[in-house]
């Protein structure tokens, strides 16, 4: 799996939503599947955090990770 976001730009982009947009136990399945690369399986089993809310979960912060670096031209 290709890292996209780098661990501390994970940690900055889940600090802009809610608990209630990321709950906790997502929040941990997404680093678990980015930083760690698991699969989404594995992150299910591990967090009770459905594959799909983390493959959702996932998709949305790469999207807001590719809006900055193209507003900020990076």
């Amino acid at each position: 799996m290709r890292q996209v976001i780098k661990p501390e730009q994970l940690e900055v982009l889940m600090g802009i939503y809610s608990e209630r947009d990321l709950p906790l136990p997502t929040r941990e399945a997404v680093r678990m599947r980015i930083v760690n690369g698991a699969t989404y399986e594995w992150c299910e089993m591990m967090t009770g955090v459905s594959r799909q809310r983390v493959a959702k979960a996932v998709d949305k912060l790469e999207q807001a990770h590719e809006k900055i670096k193209t507003v900020y031209g990076l």
